[in-house]
């Protein structure tokens, strides 16, 4: 948990009071401009190389002191998220002084931001930020067999988590939960890498022979054939069997525009036949996104403040959902399924239905990780994307790093359910009184 103290600074940080360096000379640092909350999706690491020192050692300091004034002086946590942040300064200026290429200079630079361990802060060459930026600005195509995994823990087989309706995965027969144990006749993980196979990735490959077998099932063959495939949130919605009209609606995320629209648009089509008595809401794989789409997907099943964003200094802003009831949305009870990637505004989305008293949340713990990111355009082109700002309830209530805690305990591994036997869903319904 972040302590409400500021580090003591060294007279030789570019913060302290007898400041030498060259840090005094950067420019004013320019307003932030807003992003989303979101998970970092940070480049892989490597160990920066030395070389020899080039022209571009004044540009590659600049970006450095404008990067650790901005971490210095917005950062959410004073404390640095426990970070001996003063301590980064002096030796990271001195390696890139003594000369990097650029490719070494951009992976110091990511170990730079890595540094604060909070799970969203992170730092983008120029290339890699113009490949975000193209990403936020479009819906992308691309060639893909349909379906997202994990790997199990013995590494001896992959597992689904989710499925693209209308894509080759679901049209081959490929089910939630199952296990793939098999590509073309070899085995699918390669356990040096920890994940499926290389060829699986290949863009050469357009089929593939998968042996996969649902939890506690007999192994089958499947054939998939790649297909264009729209990367945007699908949101699935069913009625659960039962007495009672429950609906059902996994959110996986809520990062992009449109997600709240297309929630509307599930929760209007189930209300067709009739008000629902209750729904469930599952937001296992939810690992956060955008708080407008959250905000407008709150507005469906209640109204009102439910929560604040609080920086550094403590100023607040005051999060607000603006009820819109469809079929009876606003009275229904509501659980919420939560999971360990659960995270971000996967989990306030949990969070604030439970404070509000609209919903029992049902599961794992959370993984505990509410901070909101702001994204800063550094002079070479790259980016700092930095934790500003951080979740609480109305009443100050924060699970920042402990997680949020379910009502009802549910503790079983993806992989070792089906569909018709998810413990989860049956204690939502148990709830419900089905």
């Amino acid at each position: 948990m972040p302590r409400d103290l500021a580090p003591s600074l060294p007279p030789e940080s570019p913060a302290g009071p007898t400041n030498l360096t060259p840090a005094n000379e950067a420019a004013p640092l320019a307003p932030p401009t807003a992003g989303p909350l979101r998970p970092a999706v940070a480049p892989a690491r490597a160990t920066p190389v030395v070389a020899e020192r080039g022209p571009g050692i004044d540009a590659q300091v600049a970006v450095f002191q404008k990067t650790w004034q901005l971490v210095n002086s917005r950062y959410v946590y004073k404390d640095f998220n426990g970070a001996d942040w003063a301590s980064v300064y002096t030796p990271t200026l001195a390696q890139i002084r003594a000369g990097l290429d650029q490719q070494a200079y951009y992976e110091l630079m990511y170990g730079v931001v890595d540094t604060l361990a909070d799970g969203h802060s992170y730092f983008l060459s120029p290339d890699e930020a113009k490949a975000e930026d193209v990403a936020f600005a479009a819906t992308q195509e691309y060639l893909d067999f349909g379906f997202s995994y994990g790997v199990s823990d013995a590494m001896d087989y992959a597992y689904v988590l989710q499925i693209r309706r209308g894509g080759p995965a679901e049209k081959a027969g490929l089910r939630i939960h199952d296990h793939i144990s098999r590509i073309d006749g070899a085995a699918a993980i390669d356990d040096t890498i920890g994940d499926l196979t290389d060829a699986f990735f290949d863009d050469k490959v357009t089929k593939a022979v998968l042996t996969v077998q649902a939890p506690g099932g007999k192994p089958r063959q499947i054939t998939l054939a790649k297909a264009r495939i729209r990367d945007d949130v699908q949101i699935d919605a069913k009625l659960l069997p039962g007495k009672k009209r429950i609906g059902y609606l996994a959110i996986p995320s809520f990062d992009g525009d449109g997600v709240a629209a297309s929630v509307r648009t599930a929760v209007q089509d189930l209300a067709k036949a009739g008000a629902l008595d209750g729904w469930v809401i599952d937001a296992r794989l939810n690992g956060g996104g955008s708080l407008d789409e959250l905000a407008s997907t709150l507005g469906l099943f209640t109204s009102g403040p439910f929560g604040k964003l609080l920086d550094r200094t403590g100023a607040e802003e005051t999060l607000s959902a603006t009820a819109v009831n469809v079929g009876n949305s606003q009275k229904a009870p509501i659980v919420v399924l939560t999971g360990s990637r659960t995270a971000s505004a996967g989990e306030i989305l949990a969070g604030a239905l439970q404070a509000k008293k609209r919903a029992k949340i049902v599961g794992q713990r959370t993984e505990g990780n509410v901070e909101t990111i702001i994204a800063h355009d550094l002079p070479d082109g790259s980016v700092l994307w930095l934790a500003e700002k951080r979740f609480a309830l109305p009443d100050g209530k924060s699970w920042e790093g402990d997680g949020l805690a379910p009502d009802t305990a549910v503790d079983a591994a993806w992989d070792t359910y089906t569909e018709e036997t998810d413990p989860y869903v049956r204690a939502a319904l148990e709830i419900l009184g089905r």
